[in-house]
């Protein structure tokens, strides 16, 4: 727990809460609810709740079940009592049909990232302020795989993780022609990723290990130029 909350604190479950509320509250004073809506009965969330919700979906798929009321089912066949104990049914089923990170009301059309930007910003800060890394650092791609659904290959991410102790620094989400790098530089768009991952790290003498999809001879050239080394596959091309 000491753990998490250095990355997930209190000031980060506050504003996600807080958003969370405020969706909840315009949603439950809608005039288009149908008479037995549950989130008529929506009250403001608070963090230690948010917390306990986090835990269970965290327990989740330590028992698998086929649906998520399931998990407070009372069939002695299929029960499983920590969750009616931890919160109620259909508590869970409002904070995630009400789970909110920014204003609705205020979207950004040119980013597709806009519903989660400041989460997503905030846990990357932590990442590089919570941890002192050592010298030999690696990039690579993170790309979700969920068999169950009809277009199995979900968010792809290009990640910068510490070596010896696998923690990520960085990480950049792809959105294709939206994705947030730097496209005019003479970088391919795999340097280009390179170059914005290791942007708080270059000049400090690491070594950065990557596959053949990043290396060229311009991105080991701009690497050496700020004092870092480079290490890894090639293609023949």
């Amino acid at each position: 727990m000491d753990y998490f909350l250095l990355f997930f604190n209190a000031d980060l479950v506050a504003f996600i809460v807080n958003e969370t509320n405020n969706y909840g509250e315009v949603n439950a004073n809608s005039k288009d609810l149908s008479p037995k809506s549950r989130i008529q009965s929506w009250e403001k969330l608070t963090c230690n709740e948010f917390y306990v919700f986090l835990a269970l979906c965290f327990l989740m798929p330590h028992v698998r079940k086929h649906s998520i009321p399931e998990y407070w089912s009372q069939d002695p066949l299929i029960r499983t009592t920590i969750f009616g104990k931890c919160m109620p049914r259909d508590l869970f089923i409002l904070i995630s049909r009400c789970l909110h990170s920014a204003d609705s009301g205020k979207p950004s059309l040119s980013d597709p990232l806009w519903k989660i930007k400041y989460v997503f910003s905030q846990l990357k800060q932590r990442f590089s302020d919570v941890f002192h890394l050592y010298k030999k650092l690696v990039i690579d791609e993170s790309l979700q795989y969920i068999p169950s659904k009809r277009h199995r290959f979900g968010m792809k991410l290009f990640i910068l993780c510490d070596c010896e102790s696998g923690i990520v620094l960085d990480m950049i989400v792809y959105t294709g022609k939206k994705t947030d790098i730097s496209r005019c530089g003479e970088l391919r768009l795999s340097g280009e990723v390179v170059k914005k991952l290791m942007g708080n790290y270059l000049g400090k003498g690491h070594i950065l290990y990557t596959n053949n999809y990043y290396r060229s001879p311009n991105l080991c050239d701009f690497l050496l130029k700020n004092k870092t080394g480079s290490c890894g596959t090639v293609r023949v091309n």
